[in-house]
């Protein structure tokens, strides 16, 4: 059945943009005109991602990441995340920031903040408990797998690719607006919809494997702007970075699988492959977005 309203902003006939999602022969992916958001239809039930969630590893498997981590080498292979998190919004980050991070895993960003010595005290709200554990074992973070557990405000809250996970991220949004100071920011980073290989190549073999039920909703800055009003939020900035390198696109559009080409990324050469993400975020047809918010 298709859906007869777009499940965030609730205008009606979305349209139907994609006939295939990876790993779920029942869904599709709609477009709405209205908000722009991209979305998977029909979503998961709550058995569904309760046991999606349950064997996370197994997903990571099968989507060609990693198999069977432990705590500690999911923390060693996320390490490498972090160099354009942090120069994608370290204009806004200050000394003495009171931090939470919301999905933070198994702490990397956060240990990056205290090692630069850039925070004390930070927060971590993370799902799993093994990688929260782990994270208050070897760090010494104050964590907690609910939000609703937090006692204090923050200039800064961060969530890095956990918005698109969630049916309703309404709601969480909502819940974050009480721990924000006056002034605090809420910086999130996504996938986007505007993704080189979608928008600019169109390459059927990408989205067949881009489109997937764990994320309900793929978002642009039209769509993500929208949800934050929503929430009673507004628009400071909007920052694109294209992290995957014209090698893998080429990869994708030659042959349509995932991955790298290491001998695509030599005859290239790192100039070229610099050049070729620089333009990208240029013109605005990037794989990520980050967005910086602030309430009222």
């Amino acid at each position: 059945m298709n859906p007869s309203s777009c499940p965030l902003c609730k205008k009606d006939n979305p349209t139907l943009y994609w006939s295939k999602v990876w790993h779920d022969d029942r869904a599709c992916v709609y477009q709405c005109d209205t908000c722009g958001v991209y979305f998977v239809w029909p979503t998961w039930e709550e058995s569904e991602t309760v046991e999606y969630y349950s064997s996370y590893t197994d997903h990571l498997h099968q989507r060609g990441v990693a198999q069977n981590e432990t705590p500690n080498q999911t923390y060693h292979r996320r390490k490498s995340l972090n160099q354009y998190r942090m120069q994608a919004v370290k204009k806004y980050i200050r000394f003495d920031d009171r931090v939470m991070e919301i999905g933070g895993g198994c702490g990397n960003f956060l240990v990056d903040l205290i090692e630069n010595k850039i925070t004390k005290d930070p927060v971590l709200i993370e799902s799993c408990s093994d990688h929260l554990e782990y994270a208050k074992t070897r760090f010494n973070i104050e964590g907690y797998q609910e939000i609703s557990k937090v006692k204090y405000n923050f200039n800064k809250i961060f969530m890095f690719h956990v918005l698109e996970h969630l049916i309703m991220p309404g709601s969480l949004l909502r819940n974050c607006s009480p721990f924000l100071n006056d002034k605090g920011l809420i910086v999130v980073e996504v996938p986007s919809s505007d993704d080189p290989l979608i928008s600019l190549y169109d390459c059927a073999a990408y989205k067949d494997f881009y489109f997937q039920p764990m994320h309900p909703y793929i978002y642009n800055k039209k769509s993500l702007e929208f949800l934050f009003r929503q929430c009673g939020y507004r628009v400071v900035e909007f920052i694109g970075v294209q992290r995957y390198s014209l090698s893998n696109h080429l990869q994708w559009l030659v042959k349509g699988i995932p991955g790298g080409n290491a001998d695509l990324a030599e005859a290239l050469g790192e100039e070229c492959e610099t050049a070729y993400k620089n333009r990208m975020q240029s013109r605005g047809t990037t794989d990520t977005l980050f967005g910086i918010f602030q309430k009222g």
